[in-house]
């Protein structure tokens, strides 16, 4: 899991530079650096095209990171932006279908998954493997063998595979039985 943490944190430090470099005390992300070539004017590409636009993909990251790290300021700066956004998608919805998404996760309540305990053993893997096959558009997941700093890892046993299903950090209780997660989750 100590492999996986460099790629989170590696993430927050990107996402600290975008909004240190790109963010819009009135919300949203410029597509120029404050410290780049000055312009006219800074553009800022609000559209989602044929892939999504740098708005909306930031707004995403920040609301994942938030739910991973517990830094509410990530979804502050995500529902800035979302909010600065929202009076052009709602006029013209067919040019932010990646926001609109993004919205909709956010309003959906996602939820949270933690699975503790040793990575490579069975009951590990068919929690996982569980969670893989259940549809679950709404979620987020950590995973380790070791005492974390993460909010969906700390305060767990983390010698025993075991999977918690939880929303807004309220856990339900813990299982370790792979049948009774599928049960779980579909129940969401």
């Amino acid at each position: 899991a100590l492999h996986l943490r460099k790629y989170l944190d590696g993430a927050l430090t990107l996402a600290t530079s975008i909004l240190e470099r790109f963010g819009d005390p009135a919300g949203g992300f410029f597509d120029t650096a404050v410290d780049a070539e000055k312009l006219i004017t800074r553009p800022k590409d609000l559209f989602d095209n044929a892939t999504p636009g740098a708005n909306s993909v930031t707004a995403d990251v920040l609301l994942r990171l938030a739910l991973l790290t517990g830094n509410e300021s990530l979804v502050e700066r995500a529902g800035k932006t979302l909010d600065s956004i929202w009076p052009l998608a709602e006029k013209y919805p067919s040019g932010f279908g990646f926001l609109l998404s993004v919205a909709e996760w956010r309003a959906g309540q996602p939820k949270e998954l933690a699975i503790t305990g040793d990575v490579a053993g069975d009951t590990f893997r068919n929690l996982q493997r569980v969670i893989g096959e259940t549809y679950l558009p709404h979620r987020v997941l950590a995973a380790g063998s070791e005492s974390s700093d993460l909010p969906l890892l700390q305060h767990r046993e983390m010698t025993k595979a075991m999977a918690y299903l939880c929303t807004g950090y309220a856990c339900q209780e813990p299982v370790s039985d792979p049948e009774r997660l599928r049960a779980l989750l579909k129940s969401q």
